[in-house]
């Protein structure tokens, strides 16, 4: 196993070294995952879904689980802002920038 670079928060309570540790023990030495986890400070769920991950991609699999939000703002392209900007200043309300922009009254609010 190698270490790749994973883009942890600061209040992640384990890094990425930590995490393959954990999955190495369990793997190759065949240690209780409920022991490791609790010797690590983690819940058990949470040991089963890195090895999980582990398991179906490797290393590179804890790369892509960032820890966001799944549903992220959406945001409108510049394009469609300048032209909400424009409207606004006509004084059209949000309700008609959306029907006129095709977007969703919250993105366009």
């Amino acid at each position: 196993m190698t270490s790749q670079t994973i883009h942890t928060h600061p209040t992640a309570q384990l890094t990425a070294v930590s995490q393959e540790r954990l999955v190495r023990r369990q793997i190759q030495v065949a240690e209780p995952l409920a022991e490791l986890a609790a010797q690590t400070g983690i819940s058990l769920r949470t040991a089963n879904k890195w090895l999980s991950r582990y398991r179906s991609g490797g290393v590179a699999a804890w790369v892509d689980s960032l820890s966001v939000r799944r549903n992220q703002r959406r945001t409108l392209d510049p394009q469609h802002l300048q032209q909400a900007e424009d409207l606004r200043h006509q004084r059209c309300t949000l309700r008609r920038i959306s029907r006129l922009l095709a977007a969703p009254l919250s993105t366009v609010g």
